[in-house]
């Protein structure tokens, strides 16, 4: 286990758009009657469940779109960014990009882009919700979708426990706080929760795992801005279709991920299994695009329910599915559920 690996993502991102400008230098010629540029914005640097929609960026850029990636601090300046129109399609946190909808944005989700894989990973000393009370719990930010569903564990479980609440954007970068005893648990993406443990299981455990506590949640989506989606419905017809398409190959073929891994991102080869086996089982591509009427309602439900959003959003107002229902109708399902 490299130690270092927590710093894996932000060299790598040079290389990625170092190859992305190679690819704009002789761009074939955008699809008649779409957008020749698509920005696209990410709440942090790129993880292991980036990989299969940054490999959906270069088949977009195959087609002949030039695709230009921004890769912001945390989930509130990406929902901005993607709001003002500064991007054009965001990818990320659910629950933020509907408050932003509650709050007059004008934005859709289109598609899920990864399932539920959150956890809390504590020190091994802190055995239960209630034994957080007083530690220092550190978060990505205040509207991040791990955070809302900690929040509401620990009224349901623990409501007197009072943690100190650090922010600390990205999970990479709190792992590494939690490793160099800076602080005492940390909401924690499926890699690093792999990461940490095996560089020390005897030092941490899982508090809680969310993707077996709420495995229905919508907790990330492929999120467009309403204007550019209305003037080049097709480019989010192709964009969700590219997504798609790397999800089913990875579904055919989980090992493409591994060079991925390593070769963009920096991952420590020794760790890319276990990472892509947690991943795996926990059906984090889903190769139908994920997002139904039912699992937005549910979802919305659940937000709402819970105090993170507020009460009156409908399924309607945050997601439209009529870019996924018309990839599926050319492409098929590839999945038994309807």
């Amino acid at each position: 286990m490299n130690r270092a690996v927590w710093q894996r993502s932000r060299p790598a991102l040079v290389l990625l758009f170092a190859s992305a400008g190679l690819a704009f230098c002789a761009p074939a010629e955008p699809p008649p009657g779409t957008a020749g540029e698509i920005r696209i914005g990410y709440p942090s640097v790129a993880d292991f469940q980036d990989l299969p929609s940054l490999m959906a960026l270069d088949l977009l850029m195959e087609q002949g779109y030039r695709v230009v990636p921004t890769f912001f601090a945390q989930s509130e300046l990406a929902v901005e960014a993607l709001a003002t129109g500064e991007t054009d399609v965001g990818f990320g946190n659910a629950r933020a990009h509907w408050a932003a909808i509650q709050q007059g944005a004008e934005l859709q989700t289109v598609m899920e882009q990864a399932a539920n894989g959150w956890s809390v990973v504590s020190r091994l000393e802190i055995t239960d919700c209630a034994g957080l009370d007083g530690q220092r719990l550190a978060v990505g930010s205040e509207g991040s979708v791990a955070k809302a569903m900690t929040d509401a564990w620990m009224a349901e479980v623990c409501p007197a426990a009072a943690p100190e609440i650090l922010i600390i954007p990205g999970s990479d970068n709190r792992a590494a706080a939690l490793l160099a005893g800076q602080i005492d648990a940390t909401t924690a993406e499926p890699a690093d929760v792999v990461q940490l443990l095996a560089e020390d299981a005897d030092r941490f455990h899982v508090l809680v795992d969310f993707a077996s506590r709420l495995p229905d949640l919508v907790t990330t989506g492929v999120h467009v801005n309403s204007e550019f989606a209305a003037a080049h419905p097709q480019a989010v017809r192709d964009l969700v279709k590219a997504v798609l398409e790397i999800h089913r190959r990875v579904a055919a073929d989980p090992d493409l991920l591994i060079t991925q891994a390593i070769n963009r991102l920096g991952y420590d080869p020794d760790d890319v299994p276990a990472i892509l086996g947690t991943h795996r089982s926990i059906g984090t591509w889903d190769v139908d695009g994920g997002l139904s009427r039912e699992a937005v309602e549910y979802s919305l439900g659940f937000y709402i329910r819970t105090g993170s959003l507020g009460p009156g959003l409908t399924g309607d107002q945050v997601a439209d599915l009529s870019y996924l229902e018309a990839v599926l109708e050319e492409l098929g399902r590839a999945s038994s559920s309807p």
